[in-house]
């Protein structure tokens, strides 16, 4: 959140001090977004909008190259995207399910499993087509939420 505030320009001294803190210092996490919010003057977001955020930023910086596609639908996958949603498939809720399609076809195709598409190709170009499918689904996804 707070490296999404500053790309957003919203500074504060709590929210500088966020974004160099030790990640695995929970509490004070907590007790410096917390300041940041207030000094703000800011709302903390819903579960869901959070989420919604975090997916944004990490589909940008895919797609602007500044993190490994893998990585990040890693992340994604296993730290921002709800277990309990009731998808028909992974990821339709908030309008994923191309990417995360993509994204299964690309761990399939790393761990050697069957694969469903580029199955004629040899692993390695197959595995480049499955993230160039990522980054343009990402990419139509991120015009799609502008909003966000």
């Amino acid at each position: 959140m707070a490296d999404y505030w500053l790309a957003n320009n919203f500074e504060s001294d709590s929210l500088f001090k966020l974004c160099y803190v030790d990640k695995t210092d929970e509490q004070e996490i907590y007790n410096l977004f917390k300041m940041a919010m207030n000094e703000l003057s800011l709302k903390a977001p819903s579960v869901a909008d959070a989420q919604k955020i975090l997916i944004k930023s990490i589909l940008e910086k895919m797609v602007n190259t500044e993190l490994d596609v893998y990585a990040g639908m890693r992340d994604i996958d296993y730290n921002l995207y709800p277990i309990d949603r009731d998808d028909k498939y992974r990821g339709d809720a908030l309008g994923f399910e191309k990417i995360f399609m993509f994204y299964r076809e690309l761990t399939d195709c790393r761990d050697g499993s069957m694969i469903f598409y580029y199955d004629d190709l040899p692993r390695e170009e197959a595995e480049q087509k499955f993230i160039e499918h990522i980054l343009e689904e990402s990419k139509i996804w991120l015009d799609s939420h502008n909003d966000i």
